[in-house]
């Protein structure tokens, strides 16, 4: 147990693995090449990327003061949305003004309005996951106070409450709508990860096994931004998803590969840098008449969001980037006491 609640690389290794497909998953997407045979096969390789950074937040949760913690993801996660928001909304601002034609007034109150009606990080669409989690750990602060048969009857009483709100097509303001699965994976981490040391070798290779064969047998996605299903079944995206996160622990559990543990801990930076540069490239291309779709203009996505965002996380400073060290974390702290 204490060496679950203490940094593991592996984690790290595979939160690398996560971090990268997400720049390529949205690479795929601006190049309007979600229909394409690639994009299918590995989205169906790696459809619980999503849910790992969930769960994964649940396994390392630690139980301390409500006020420390709320502090502390205020200022590892809220501070970094807003100001990584507000970079990538004046990138995204031009191309709104003078190639969309939008009046300026409604451009202006575009963030604001967006991040209230439905939690979408304007200008930088991938930041949604920082308020998600935010108010996901919030919600865990309680969760984990609570007795344990509790914990285990919250699990389908979540899976419930997101299909009842996929069902009804209900997208709640802030972002409400991705709280029931980002908080049953959470809890599912939590639960899990005072379990893990107890799993057997047979156990782990039993519960890979049947992972791979469900995962083939059925089919599902859930885009959990907007808790909307792509394909398959709800239920079965949930429950493949936890044991693909299972058997990928299992797996990475004794494999350590530098550079995906290096990319692992310097996440941070590729979530909240890419997404403008996307913009950017898409600006330059509208400029020089270059084509903004297809397989040349993904890579080019892709490559150049990875380079940036790399050479960024080896050069520059966290607190630069507003990616708060724990010096900032304690003075804030301080404060709030």
């Amino acid at each position: 147990m204490a060496m679950l609640k203490n940094r593991n690389v592996s984690y790290d290794c595979i939160s690398g693995i996560m971090i990268l497909w997400m720049v390529v998953y949205h690479a795929f997407m601006w190049g309007g090449l979600s229909d394409t045979d690639t994009f299918h096969v590995l989205l169906r390789v790696l459809f619980f990327f999503m849910p790992w950074f969930y769960f994964k937040s649940g396994v390392v949760f630690k139980t301390r003061p409500f006020r420390e913690a709320f502090t502390n993801d205020l200022n590892r996660l809220i501070f970094p949305m807003l100001i990584w928001t507000l970079i990538g909304f004046m990138f995204m601002a031009p191309k709104l003004i003078y190639i969309d034609r939008l009046p300026i007034g409604q451009v202006l109150s575009l963030p604001v309005d967006s991040l209230l009606i439905s939690g979408d990080t304007k200008g930088n669409a991938p930041l949604w996951f920082l308020l998600s989690l935010f108010i996901v750990k919030c919600l865990m602060a309680g969760i984990v106070r609570l007795n344990r048969r509790i914990q285990f009857i919250l699990l389908p009483l979540l899976a419930g409450v997101g299909w009842l709100l996929y069902r009804e097509q209900l997208l709640l303001p802030l972002g409400f709508s991705t709280i029931p699965l980002g908080l049953l994976f959470a809890l599912s981490g939590y639960l899990f990860g005072e379990q893990i040391s107890r799993v057997s070798f047979l156990s782990q290779i039993m519960v890979i096994c049947v992972t791979v064969g469900l995962a083939y047998a059925v089919e599902g996605y859930v885009d959990i931004h907007v808790n909307t299903l792509w394909y398959g079944s709800y239920i079965g995206y949930i429950v493949t998803s936890l044991l693909s996160v299972c058997s990928v622990l299992f797996l990475f559990r004794k494999i350590a590969i530098s550079p995906l543990i290096w990319i692992g801990r310097k996440s941070m930076y590729l979530l909240l840098i890419h997404w403008p540069v996307f913009t950017l490239i898409t600006l330059i291309s509208y400029r020089t008449g270059l084509p903004v779709q297809g397989n040349s203009y993904a890579v080019t996505l892709g490559t150049i969001a990875l380079l940036v965002s790399l050479l960024a996380a080896r050069f520059i400073p966290e607190s630069w980037l507003g990616i708060h060290g724990t010096k900032s974390r304690k003075y804030l702290y301080r404060r709030a006491s």
